[in-house]
């Protein structure tokens, strides 16, 4: 079924983004997967810390993990409101915007003398996180073609895993040598290097009209939102994406009751098996290439979307019917965890190409969903918990089968579109 037209106003009269340099150069891909491992390096460095900044602030741990929730609903809160910017004033400038609020916010929780001031700035560092990293994907978009672009965001998507294997490790460093304040010292300084490397190797990619040709910037953001939420078959992807991703971090948030208590393995036996998922997600990836060479994003996001299905029914059989073995379950997770790594840039890919106008805005949706039904999933998963293996099955179980049924309601746009 065709979606129906709408009227997006000033979005159709308005010249289109497109993009203002030729052949990709070949330090993009380096600047975006800098940017894209921002937002990791910012929740996972400092989870070591968190026992040591419950005390220095005389408050108990859980109060501080809110922290981590508020980061993430301002990284949702900047993907959504700097997404028309980045379409209005260009990806570089808002990027570099994002970034220097990001390292703002950090300088003050470097400064903060309670744990309400630290939570408050924790929140301001998610929405400058939010700002920067919606870029990512319009910068893809605007820069390479459909099947290439799925392949770059494939890639972006697996180097994501670098700084949740070596952040928790590398923060737990730094504290024990210098203390809780070092983690975010040293996201101050990736902040540096990170925001000299946009400066000088990011080039604008989106021609922006002149002044007089803008529509008031609420306005477009609007109509540019309306347009969006307005095409059925591309939201199928954006919560694939936002159900798939959430499915793996079912598992993230259980791992150490799967791993630790469940069935007893040490902690450097827990890092190990974590691990071992990251690198079934890069192996993932890596078969996306060359899957993409003979067939369509669609086609490969759909397979692996019934591959992860097939992964968490046959964990919540397993676990449910028998008792639980260890190397099933092991082998089931590096399944579902390995798949995301076919269906992550596909989907997003194929979400992009409906808008080429208002990539920023388009990126700003997927992102802020994506985030959105991760968080609303874990917190759900920490209440019901029952302390079974089940509770993680039929959660796993339940964010697969709507992937699969979100990407079966989405419909990939034809080139004669």
């Amino acid at each position: 079924m065709e979606p129906e037209s709408m009227d997006t106003g000033d979005l159709e009269t308005a010249p289109a983004a497109r993009s203002t340099v030729g052949p990709p150069p070949r330090t993009v891909p380096a600047v975006l997967v800098m940017l894209t491992m921002l937002v990791p390096l910012a929740i996972n460095l400092y989870l070591p810390a968190l026992p040591e900044i419950a005390a220095v602030f005389g408050v108990g741990v859980p109060r501080i993990q809110t922290s981590l929730g508020v980061f993430l609903l301002g990284l949702a809160v900047g993907q959504f409101g700097g997404a028309p910017i980045a379409d209005r004033y260009g990806r570089r400038a808002t990027a570099l915007s994002g970034t220097g609020i990001f390292a703002a916010a950090t300088v003050g929780v470097l400064l903060s003398a309670s744990a309400d001031q630290f939570i408050a700035l924790r929140a301001v560092q998610g929405v400058g996180a939010g700002v920067a990293f919606v870029n990512v994907g319009a910068v893809v978009g605007d820069l390479f073609d459909h099947q290439a672009g799925a392949r770059m965001l494939s890639a972006i998507s697996a180097m994501q895993a670098v700084p949740r294997l070596i952040g928790p490790a590398c923060g737990a460093a730094l504290v024990m040598v210098f203390g809780w304040r070092s983690t975010f010292q040293a996201l101050l300084a990736y902040c540096v290097v990170l925001g000299c490397a946009l400066w000088f190797w990011l080039p604008e990619t989106v021609a922006r009209p002149a002044e007089s040709q803008r529509p008031p910037l609420v306005r477009s953001a609007i109509q540019g939102y309306r347009q969006v939420f307005g095409r059925a078959p591309a939201l199928g992807y954006v919560f694939c994406l936002g159900f798939s991703t959430a499915c793996l971090l079912v598992y993230v948030n259980d791992g150490a009751f799967i791993y630790t208590v469940w069935f007893g393995l040490s902690p450097g036996q827990f890092s190990g098996f974590l691990a071992a998922n990251v690198v079934a997600l890069v192996l993932g990836t890596l078969l996306n290439f060359r899957l993409l060479r003979k067939h369509g994003a669609h086609r490969i996001a759909g397979g692996a979307c019934a591959v992860q299905c097939l992964a968490a029914f046959g964990l919540l059989a397993h676990v449910t019917l028998m008792t639980p073995a260890f190397p099933v379950v092991a082998v089931l997770l590096m399944v579902s965890s390995g798949v995301l790594g076919l269906i992550v840039g596909n989907a997003a890919a194929c979400f992009l190409k409906y808008f080429p106008g208002i990539r920023g805005t388009a990126s700003g949706v997927a992102g802020t969903l994506q985030f959105l039904l991760g968080g609303a999933v874990g917190t759900g998963l920490s209440v019901a918990h029952t302390g079974t293996l089940a509770t993680t099955a039929i959660a796993s179980s339940l964010c697969a089968s709507l992937a699969l049924l979100s990407l079966v309601r989405a419909r990939p746009l034809l080139d004669s579109e």
